[in-house]
């Protein structure tokens, strides 16, 4: 959960298990009474909805708190995704069709009609959604309405490999080390600079400052933008990376920190120094809501919450 307070997570045999960090105690160890799901289960940002797609046209939804179950959705799903910080769930079809349900009710809020085979990014908000059929085009749409609100951005030379929003503003990386910023109401480019050499692999915003951090496999930059300035870069940190499992900004955005392979990187905002680079584990990391942990589960069960440079087990 992103209060930093709990981690869920269903195993290969479809328990639902819930563990206090703060005891180290399991809670739940549920049986979900569900095989071979056609799609990742996925947990709402507070732990209070589990969704699993079956093979039978339904979508599953579990209390978080107990593994009961609550109610089917009777839908066709590829991928399902909760939108951050609320009750509601995206499905997506082969088709590229997606809906979009209110778990608690049951009910479908609004849906978007599009080939996109892509689904490639969610706003913190909730209220954007990005879907590609090329991935070399951006295509934005309204999640509440559905409507199609900026078609076919060409975003980059060659395919577009990293995207994220922030406040009204939308940040595309491309497979040829650029970056750009686009304004969510107009759909009009703000700012374009060369970031890298090679792909950019990760973006993050700073929380309150105009900060935006981007990765590729070998390096690590910060800069200062400005919407109708000329971008700054603060800070370079050299890095080698194969997969890059996150990157995100502290909420206070004094740190910055990269969790990449089975390493995690922590560098200073103030004056770019390394805090400290702690070998891990390899596997998704979330940053709890106020940004002074990360937790992630690795792959032998064992919990790991990573707090200011410390790391307990």
């Amino acid at each position: 959960t992103l209060d930093g307070a709990q981690v869920l997570g269903v195993t290969n045999d479809n328990h639902l298990h819930v563990w206090d960090i703060q005891s180290r105690r399991e809670i739940t160890n549920t049986a979900l009474g569900f095989s071979d799901p056609l799609a990742p289960t996925v947990i709402s940002d507070d732990g209070q909805f589990i969704a699993i797609a079956d093979r039978s046209e339904h979508v599953r939804i579990f209390s978080g708190n107990d593994g009961q179950f609550l109610r089917n959705i009777e839908t066709v799903a590829t991928q399902i995704h909760f939108l951050p910080a609320s009750q509601y769930l995206a499905t997506t079809q082969h088709n590229g069709r997606i809906d979009f349900w209110d778990v608690v009710t049951g009910d479908r809020i609004s849906l978007i009609e599009t080939i996109d085979t892509d689904f490639r990014a969610i706003s913190k908000d909730g209220n954007y959604i990005t879907t590609s059929s090329d991935a070399r085009t951006i295509n934005v749409h309204n999640v509440r309405s559905g409507e199609l609100i900026f078609e076919n951005l060409r975003a980059h030379i060659g395919e577009t490999t990293a995207i994220t929003f922030h406040e009204g503003i939308m940040a595309s990386g491309g497979a040829d080390g650029t970056v750009k910023l686009w304004d969510l109401t107009t759909g009009e480019q703000d700012n374009l600079w060369s970031a890298h050499s090679i792909a950019v692999r990760g973006l993050a915003f700073a929380p309150t400052q105009s900060l935006i951090a981007t990765v590729s496999n070998e390096q690590v930059n910060v800069y200062n933008y400005q919407q109708t300035s000329q971008t700054t870069q603060w800070f370079t940190f050299d890095l080698s990376i194969i997969n890059l499992n996150g990157v995100f900004f502290s909420h206070d955005n004094n740190l910055l920190i990269v969790h990449a392979d089975d390493t995690v990187h922590i560098w200073s905002m103030i004056d770019g120094s390394k805090v400290i680079e702690i070998q891990w584990l390899d596997g998704k990391s979330i940053l709890t809501r106020n940004g002074e942990a990360l937790v992630a589960v690795s792959p032998t069960g064992s919990i790991y919450k990573l707090a200011l440079g410390t790391v307990e087990e």
